[in-house]
């Protein structure tokens, strides 16, 4: 819940408090900026020197702020995966894939409001990044040594 707030709060309410009166494509724009440096705070922090999360909760609520109809549904991707595979990083990534699918098909659907042209861009480099953050993760799960949430999983070999 903190993660998503750390994200939430620079790309609601600081962006565009603090930019009031700007065109709305360049309030989109700080806004990304201010929610994207509170993700880098998060996933390179200072005080755990430069080694943070992952990055998934603070974009969450950075996209709670910018395209809300959409974080519902990558969440239901999340947990379907993680329901699927036990895997929480590949729930993560395939989630962060679903986000441009979801800003690029609900809108022509009467979903939701077109998304500006500079989120749309951002959508695209977010799984980019998520897998970046996730590379460990990647290798262990290559290597079958990746940690796997089991009580999550509905169709468990657990007898």
């Amino acid at each position: 819940v903190v993660d998503i707030f750390k994200g939430w709060l620079p790309a609601a309410v600081y962006a565009t408090s603090l930019f009031q009166g700007q065109p709305i494509e360049e309030t989109g724009v700080l806004q990304i900026l201010c929610g994207f440096a509170a993700v880098l705070g998060h996933t390179y922090t200072i005080f755990a020197e430069f080694k943070g999360g992952k990055g998934v909760g603070t974009l969450g609520g950075m996209l709670l702020a910018l395209f809300p109809i959409a974080v519902p549904l990558c969440l239901i991707v999340f947990a379907v995966v993680l329901m699927l595979t036990g895997y929480v990083s590949v729930g993560s990534i395939l989630a962060s894939a679903a986000l441009p699918i979801f800003l690029f098909i609900l809108p022509p659907l009467g979903f939701a409001d077109t998304a500006p042209l500079s989120l749309l861009i951002f959508s695209l480099l977010v799984p980019w990044f998520i897998i970046f953050t996730h590379r460990s993760n990647i290798t262990r799960l290559r290597s079958g040594d990746e940690n796997r949430f089991e009580k999550a999983m509905i169709f468990s070999n657990k007898k």
